[in-house]
């Protein structure tokens, strides 16, 4: 039986292939992300629910240990307007038959007269368009399976809404279907489901794929994107544009070398078997060149002469390793401004700090 969440059919629809490779479980992932997402919906749950109003919900510690802040109010507070004391949030849209299961939560929904609202928020940078959205699309499945014949909708409108990441039609962005193309949609799911294709399809969902190290398509697209790379600049962007093109290219970046230092492993492993690596060799590591064992200044005197030692002051980390009082270091040295360095405001660590004494 193939078992998936409603968030996992977007690459599902793309790729069937990935189900049948091997997998790898992320050791060291980056949880900050996912949690900031959480304690927003988290958020959204409580103000609908009225457990907590917009005046004292700030600074509230969250099951994911963030503390909710002014800007993750600020970002929601258009959402919530859309949303407040209509329909229902964290709706189940989970269906199980003997094929297969997909578990689904939708974020909000609202069945008024015969139209269906499906809302979604989501709280990272990666854009996420509405149009044949396959976790939305679900979620109306879902919906409309439980639904007697006659309260059936006739249209289905499925919005987005993302306030942090930089989209040229703005922060909400919504696409319209009819039911009948709804049932559509539903029987080309039901058939992929029913009959997964092993070809593998490289897409903007890769980053999620546990299976993305046994992928050749992935591979393919990936020197691509280093082609492409090279020659994407553009000075004229806006500053929130900026901002988000920042924290890709770092992400990026940090992703790229990650890469690079497994492969680089796996390389120098299979050199040390015997095996041979096109273009590659392995060769013994050496250290800085330093003066062999027993070589003292003195000795070195008589056989160099003066001139190959020095006094010289030690750094003032080095006196303080040495014993010598850290107010007197501080009393005897500087720092000297040499520019500015671009840094990234964490606005969560910044709540922790500020609420985290509350608590």
């Amino acid at each position: 039986m193939i078992s998936l969440t409603a968030t996992e059919l977007p690459r599902f629809m793309v790729c069937n292939g990935y189900l049948f490779l091997d997998k790898i479980e992320p050791t060291d992932t980056n949880l900050t992300a996912a949690n900031e997402g959480s304690t927003v919906h988290w958020m959204i749950e409580q103000l609908f629910n009225k457990t907590y109003t917009f005046e004292n919900i700030e600074g509230v510690k969250t099951p994911t240990g963030m503390f909710v802040t002014s800007e993750m109010i600020a970002h929601v507070s258009d959402y919530f307007n859309v949303i407040k004391d209509k329909g229902e949030v964290e709706y189940n849209t989970s269906l199980t038959n003997d094929v297969w299961e997909i578990r689904g939560r939708c974020d909000h929904l609202f069945h008024s007269g015969q139209t269906l609202y499906i809302n979604e928020f989501k709280y990272g940078y990666r854009i996420v368009e509405p149009e044949n959205n396959w976790t939305l699309i679900w979620h109306a499945i879902g919906y409309c399976s439980k639904l007697n014949p006659q309260n059936l909708p006739t249209d289905i409108v499925f919005t987005v809404f993302q306030p942090r990441a930089y989209h040229p039609l703005g922060e909400q962005r919504e696409w319209s279907i009819t039911y009948q193309e709804l049932m559509e949609l539903y029987t080309r799911l039901d058939n992929s489901l029913r009959n997964p294709s092993k070809q593998c399809v490289s897409s903007n969902h890769c980053y999620k794929c546990k299976s993305i190290t046994f992928c050749q398509a992935n591979q393919i697209a990936m020197m691509n994107s280093i082609d492409v790379a090279e020659k994407a600049y553009n000075s004229k962007v806006t500053n929130k544009e900026l901002s988000f093109l920042l924290d890709e290219l770092k992400r990026a970046k940090n992703v790229l070398k990650e890469s690079y230092n497994a492969y680089n492993d796996l390389a120098l492993s299979r050199i040390k078997m015997g095996e041979t690596i096109p273009n590659y060799s392995g060769t013994t590591k050496l250290s800085n060149t330093k003066w062999k064992e027993g070589i003292t200044p003195e000795i070195a005197i008589q056989l160099l002469g003066e001139n190959c030692c020095k006094k010289q002051l030690l750094t003032p980390k080095q006196a303080v390793k040495a014993g010598v009082s850290e107010e007197v270091v501080k009393s005897l040295t500087e720092r000297n401004p040499t520019g500015i360095k671009l840094i990234r405001m964490d606005g969560s660590k910044q709540a922790e700090k500020l609420f985290g004494r509350k608590q």
